[in-house]
């Protein structure tokens, strides 16, 4: 799994160290590599020293890492650069890992509650359809110009679409 990121990051090629490290910045992250982008080509296969910096950490992560693809963008110039990281830390990779699941987790839970909400809308819905569905095929009037019958064929179907929908919100909980 990968994270979208924005944080700030410098890099050097270790075959060839420059005086300063270029300011670039993170794309996306997992505890396996990640992508930035920079204006200079990095050439395939060459170890890159990364400092990253990861909020909320106060110190930065570096690590190396080694570049295994390469993306011309001719839109806005520069490169997207694809890392693999090499000889990384258990800890560092383990607060990666454990930054992704959590933000995967919080989506996840928030996609639940809207199923959730958007079952029980139609669950009202249904409902208040079907009783002014009966209402209307006992006392011969339409709110809506649809026969009765069809009023609650069309009410049926949709307390069944919200019956399903709280069960597939229920199943994905658990």
């Amino acid at each position: 799994m990968r994270l979208a990121v924005h944080h700030l990051l410098k890099y050097r090629i270790v075959e060839k160290p420059p005086p300063e490290k270029p300011l670039s910045f993170v794309r996306n992250i997992s505890a396996g590599g990640l992508l930035f982008y920079t204006h200079e080509y990095i050439p395939l296969g060459s170890l890159v020293e990364l400092q990253i910096s990861f909020p909320p950490l106060d110190e930065s992560i570096c690590v190396l890492a080694r570049v295994v693809w390469i993306k011309f963008l001719p839109r806005i110039g520069g490169f997207n650069i694809g890392v693999e990281f090499f000889n990384i830390e258990d800890k560092i990779k383990e607060f990666i890992n454990s930054k992704v699941l959590r933000v995967y987790e919080k989506k996840k839970e928030k996609k639940g509650e809207i199923m959730r909400l958007l079952a029980g809308v139609l669950i009202v819905l249904g409902v208040i359809g079907t009783i002014l569905g009966a209402v209307a095929r006992f006392r011969g009037f339409y709110l809506i110009p649809i026969a009765p019958s069809h009023w609650i064929n069309l009410i049926n179907m949709l307390l069944l679409f919200s019956i399903a929908l709280s069960v597939l919100s229920i199943a994905r909980r658990k």
